[in-house]
């Protein structure tokens, strides 16, 4: 699973703020992602006005190698399943989004 951190600001123009990648090997996952997506240490200003875009996909190749979604080794992987990304909003195992504040 894929995630980009964007921000948009009030005339629409986007800017990328952070990436994060977590490699799902399991092909029968059906309850969500096991573990959690660390964008690692960013700094960026939101300013007022501009708001926060999340985009989940899943992947972003070439920036990153492919995951077919099989569990096969991905240098010797010839088969390519079909991935399905959906966000749990709410609840004891729902999206949560850590934007601790600098003062």
């Amino acid at each position: 699973m894929f995630l980009r951190v964007l921000d948009v600001h009030e005339d629409g123009q986007v800017q990328s703020v952070a990436d994060g990648i977590l490699r799902i090997t399991d092909p029968g996952l059906t309850d969500g992602v096991p573990g959690e997506v660390y964008l690692g240490p960013v700094g960026h200003r939101f300013a007022a006005g501009h708001r926060i875009r999340l985009l989940v996909s899943s992947g972003a190749h070439p920036y990153y190698n492919r995951n077919l979604g099989n569990g096969d080794p991905t240098g010797t992987a010839t088969q390519i399943l079909r991935a399905h990304q959906g966000v749990v909003v709410g609840g004891e195992n729902g999206l949560r989004i850590h934007l601790p504040l600098a003062r």
